[in-house]
C-alpha cells in the first residue's frame, strides 16, 4: 500500500446493483452481471465485499444472514481509474446490511473498516460526496464541494476513456520504480485544492486553477510509463478541447 493524498468526487454515471435474500442457497452469495465484462464473477469486488459484511454481522444477528442473489449492471467502464468497482462493493455492503435488517448493526468506525478491508477505495463511497482520502483509503474527511457564484451553473464532466486498461497494481508498481512528478509538488497541490474545497470553491475559481490541478497528478507519469501512446494521445485531446486535462 501506499500513503494516499486525493481529493475524490462521485460522478453522476453509475453501474446498478440490485438484490435480493435467497434463503434456497444458504449462505451462498450468487452474482449476474450485464453491461462491460469485467472478469469472472467470483473475482468481482461484490462477491468479496458481500463475504465481508457477513462475517463482520455474523453473531450480531439471531441466524446467520441467508445468501444474496445479485445482478449487476455494468455501466462504468473497467479499468479506467473510476473505481467503479469500489463502488460496487460500497453498495453492496449498503444492499446486504438492510437486506439483513442489519443496518443499525455496525458502527460508524466498524463500517468503515469493514469497506477498507475489501479495498482502498471503498470507505470514500460511504462519504456520499466531495471527499479527502488519506492513508491507504480508510481516513476520508468530507469536503464543502463547489459553490454556484452569481449566474454560475453547476460544471459538467467531459469524461474520456480510451480503449485501454492501466491497472492500478502495474501504475503504482510503476511509480515505485521511479516513474514519478517531481517529489512533494502534487502533494502540496493537493492540500491546496483540499483546503478550497473544504470551505467551499466556486466553478469559476476551479476553471481558473485547471491548469494547476491538470499537472498535479502524481500517477500521471506512472500511468504513461504503463500505457503506450497515453502522452500523445493527452495532449492531442487537449489541442482539441483548448483546455487543460
Amino acid at each position: 500500500y501506499h500513503a494516499l493524498h486525493s481529493v475524490m468526487a462521485p460522478l453522476a454515471l453509475a453501474d446498478r446493483l440490485s438484490l435480493v435474500a435467497d434463503p434456497s442457497s444458504g449462505a451462498t452469495d450468487t452474482l449476474r452481471v450485464e453491461g462491460f465484462a469485467c472478469g469472472p464473477a467470483a473475482d468481482n469486488l461484490v462477491l468479496r465485499a458481500l463475504a465481508a459484511a457477513r462475517r463482520a454481522v455474523r453473531g450480531h444477528l439471531p441466524a446467520d444472514p441467508p445468501g444474496l442473489a445479485v445482478r449487476l449492471d455494468k455501466r462504468i467502464p473497467v479499468a479506467a481509474g473510476l473505481a467503479g468497482g469500489s463502488s460496487d462493493a460500497a453498495a453492496a455492503i449498503d444492499g446486504a446490511l438492510e437486506a439483513w435488517n442489519a443496518g443499525d448493526v455496525l458502527s460508524g468506525p466498524e463500517r468503515v473498516a469493514l469497506a477498507a478491508s475489501v479495498g482502498s477505495d471503498v470507505p470514500f463511497f460511504l462519504a456520499h460526496g466531495p471527499a479527502l482520502v488519506e492513508g491507504r483509503g480508510e481516513r476520508v474527511t468530507p469536503l464543502h464541494g463547489l459553490v454556484a457564484g452569481p449566474g454560475e451553473e453547476p460544471p459538467g464532466i467531459l469524461l474520456v476513456t480510451p480503449a485501454v486498461a492501466a491497472h492500478t497494481a502495474d501504475v503504482f508498481a510503476a511509480w515505485a520504480g521511479g516513474a514519478m512528478a517531481e517529489p512533494g509538488v502534487a502533494a502540496r497541490s493537493s492540500e491546496h485544492f483540499a483546503s478550497e474545497l473544504g470551505s467551499g470553491l466556486s466553478t469559476r475559481r476551479l476553471l481558473e486553477r485547471a491548469g494547476v490541478l491538470a499537472a498535479a497528478n502524481d500517477l500521471l507519469p506512472a500511468a504513461a510509463a504503463v500505457v503506450d501512446g497515453l502522452v500523445p494521445f493527452r495532449r492531442a485531446l487537449m489541442r482539441l478541447l483548448g483546455r487543460p486535462i
